[in-house]
């Protein structure tokens, strides 16, 4: 290789100007491009090798010790300077030491963007390759540290489209002190440009007005490698059992390779004929989506490096991008039958020709049959229904198998036990619209789906727990009406019409919440995860929770299994009714609902924890979980029951015992509601004609209640205390109690 040396003495301005000169940037393009771009900071930070700074997790409040020649550093020393803030998570940390970036600024995790790091120009995501963590990756001096803010992005990797699509920016020089090669980085620099087409390297080196050197080759930057992550998880789905992280160069020295690049496998597309959806006769009238002749490694090949698949379980393929596919244990370790439709499962690194990461779609999953072609026809007979893909257009859901060939694949997850399964009902149909069951492996599909609907919404309680899910409104608008999938499968103007979402528990209790308080908003989340982690069947919260910054006592439930929509109920046996109007204040409230007939039933008898769940929602308590009476472990009022306990509503006939099924009585009423909005005791005696009939433990409950316009005798100057009450009263005396509380 030849190499060239001219000594010149330059003034730094020159060579500036040459530099501009010799890569003919497009500096109108570049000013257009960054004009709308928010630039938090911009300059170069100061990050002694040798310290270390606190960084505080906004989830969990823990904190942890971080280097300051790290990204997390720069971003800590650029956020000093220019005085914003930033928010890190370290949902991932017990797993990989890795703490993530979700929010800078004013500017928030998919709302609607996100923020991208690149080092060098290069996309660091800690979330699929620890190594690359911001706390974790030990920067050198002259290194380039860049976050973009941007939404609607692909692939991370590609930094100019990054760019181009980027709101708000943090942009950062790093100094440390000391070059790469350990010495003083004060006097000497390197500034390198390379010119691909011409085959040639300017470098600069030394002090302004030393050395320039050109040498005539004709490299470029090189790309790296992707990286495969394998992680098997013991029972708690948490711990770790084994990993292991390895690249297609190992792959193909240490494993069978599958496919000899010249037979070329297909994904056939969606027929687009709504009278042939599944195309049974493999007719393939919609071509085929997918056609590479490849070659790659069988998934029960790399599961085996982390000691398997357990019976019955699931494989997770993660995308770079967070896009999740999952596969049944038959698919991975398949049977004659499904071999023959199927073949291996096999990652492909290596498509007509090209090699990982050229190969732009790899590592990509591939299924590979014996006629090389897997059809809507082969997912129906391979697959369980759970796993089918779907693509819809204009108001079809059409099979799409090609879905199934996930793309970019960085990690798989290996399980050692199946979870346990479940599924959500969705009942549109008393509002005109339709009925579906989504399973747990369709709900984690779609929270998983980067394809522009930001299905998954994220929720921190007031302990710092971090609660994942999807958006109520979003399911909602999966059944309202006939449209499942289109952006307006919400259908916004009868939501603003009003009618009622209603949420049932497996134990039986619901909660009422207006359709106009989840209109396109994240204050309803249907959460499955918690802290990063999927809800174990061992929670009382198993599999679904309601949280969010709207959901208080009246409104919180877990263990949900149906969302149902009915019209704004109108209840048919209340006009004329003396308690008509407390029944409809308290029905408009969500506080109670009439039966699945119409009716209320205004004076039939109601339970001990009838009124207990009525004043939870009445009041909007805040759910507690606390305390368990021996008789309502597994009642379908425990919560509720649970709540007033907490408050110091109820306390049981004893420590063990509280009677839920037992019509409440007139006394016990009075105690309750004069606890429940914490009256002063009255000492007044009364003078209804059977006062003498008042338990002892009672006779204060019940005078203050009779004193404070609460409760009211009868016309025949009796107050009834031991009767049974009925629905009617005890509305009436909670609404009494609501108007004393203003």
């Amino acid at each position: 290789m030849k190499s060239k040396k001219i000594r010149w003495s330059l003034q730094l301005s020159a060579i500036v100007m040459c530099i501009i000169l010799l890569a003919c940037f497009p500096m109108p393009a570049l000013v257009s491009a960054q004009s709308k771009v928010d630039v938090l900071f911009e300059g170069t930070v100061n990050l002694p090798l040798s310290e270390t700074f606190t960084v505080t997790a906004y989830n969990s409040g823990a904190e942890y010790a971080v280097k300051k020649n790290t990204p997390l550093g720069a971003l800590q020393e650029a956020a000093d300077t220019a005085g914003f803030t930033y928010d890190v998570t370290d949902k991932k940390y017990a797993d990989s030491g890795v703490l993530l970036l979700d929010n800078v600024g004013s500017y928030r995790r998919k709302s609607p963007g996100s923020w991208y790091a690149y080092v060098n120009g290069v996309y660091k995501d800690g979330y699929v390759n620890p190594a690359d963590g911001l706390n974790v990756m030990e920067l050198e001096n002259g290194d380039r540290v860049e976050f973009y803010y941007a939404a609607g992005i692909d692939d991370p990797t590609d930094i100019n489209t990054v760019k181009e699509k980027a709101t708000a920016a943090v942009k950062i020089v790093v100094s440390t002190g000391k070059s790469a090669a350990g010495e003083s980085a004060t006097a000497d620099w390197t500034l390198q440009l390379s010119g691909a087409s011409e085959g040639w390297t300017l470098k600069l080196l030394g002090e302004v007005g030393d050395t320039i050197t050109q040498k005539e080759s004709g490299f470029e930057t090189a790309k790296s490698v992707p990286q495969l992550r394998i992680v098997k998880y013991a029972e708690d789905r948490t711990t770790i059992l084994a990993e292991k992280t390895i690249d297609y160069l190992w792959m193909e020295r240490n494993l069978e390779v599958i496919g000899d690049g010249e037979k070329v496998y297909r994904f056939e597309g969606v027929t687009f004929d709504p009278n042939n959806l599944w195309d049974p006769e493999e007719t393939y009238p919609g071509g085929f989506k997918i056609e590479n002749a490849v070659k790659g490694t069988r998934i029960r090949d790399l599961c085996e490096l982390v000691g398997g698949m357990g019976a019955g379980t699931e494989v997770v393929l993660v995308a770079k991008d967070g896009y999740e596919t999952r596969l049944p244990y038959s698919s991975i370790y398949p049977d004659p039958w499904v071999q023959a439709r199927q073949g291996d499962a096999i990652l492909a690194w290596w498509a007509d020709g090209k090699y990982v990461p050229e190969y732009a779609d790899g590592m990509r999953l591939f299924f590979t049959p014996k006629d090389g072609i897997y059809g809507q026809w082969d997912m129906h007979e391979t697959l369980p229904e759970k796993y089918w893909h779907y693509y819809y257009s204009d108001g079809v859901q059409y099979p799409s198998c090609a879905g199934l060939s996930a793309k970019w694949i960085t990690e798989i997850r290996v399980y050692s036990v199946p979870e346990s399964d479940w599924k959500l009902k969705l009942d549109g149909r008393d509002i005109g619209g339709m009925e579906y069951e989504v399973s747990k492996t369709y709900f984690e599909q779609a929270l998983a789906c980067q394809f522009g609907a930001n299905h998954r919404a994220a929720y921190t309680d007031s302990k710092g727990r971090v609660w994942e899910g999807m958006p109520l409104w979003l399911l909602v608008g999966f059944v309202d009406d006939a449209d499942q999938h289109s952006d307006k499968a919400f259908n916004d103007a009868l939501a603003k019409a009003g009618y009622k979402v209603i949420i049932t528990a497996a134990d039986g209790y619901s909660v009422m919440i207006d359709s106009r308080d989840i209109i396109r908003n994240n204050n309803y989340i249907v959460a499955n995860t918690l802290n990063g982690t999927t809800i174990p069947e061992s929670s009382s919260d198993w599999p679904l929770r309601l949280v969010g910054p709207a959901v208080k006592g009246s409104t919180s439930i877990s263990k949900i299994v149906s969302i149902r929509l009915v019209p704004k109920q109108t209840l048919t046996d209340i006009a004329g009714h003396w308690a008509g109007n407390n029944i409809k204040e308290l029905f408009v409230l969500g506080a109670i609902s009439g039966y699945p007939d119409g009716t209320f039933r205004p004076d039939k008898e109601i339970t001990r924890a009838e009124f207990a769940t009525i004043l939870v929602k009445a009041l909007k308590l805040e759910q507690q979980s606390g305390k368990v009476f021996g008789d309502t472990a597994g009642h379908w009022a425990k919560d509720a029951i649970a709540t007033v306990a907490h408050y110091g509503i109820v306390r049981g006939y004893d420590a063990n015992t509280f009677r839920p099924d037992d019509f409440i009585t007139r006394e016990q009423m009075a105690a309750m509601i004069v606890r429940a909005i914490k009256l002063t005791p009255a000492t007044e005696e009364l003078s209804f004609t059977d006062s003498g009939r008042i338990s002892g433990w009672a006779k204060e409950a019940v005078a203050t209640a009779v004193k404070n316009g609460i409760m009211k005798g009868y016309p025949d100057n009796t107050i009834r205390p031991q009767a049974k009450t009925t629905r009617a009263e005890a509305v009436t005396v909670i609404v009494n109690a609501l108007k004393r509380e203003k």
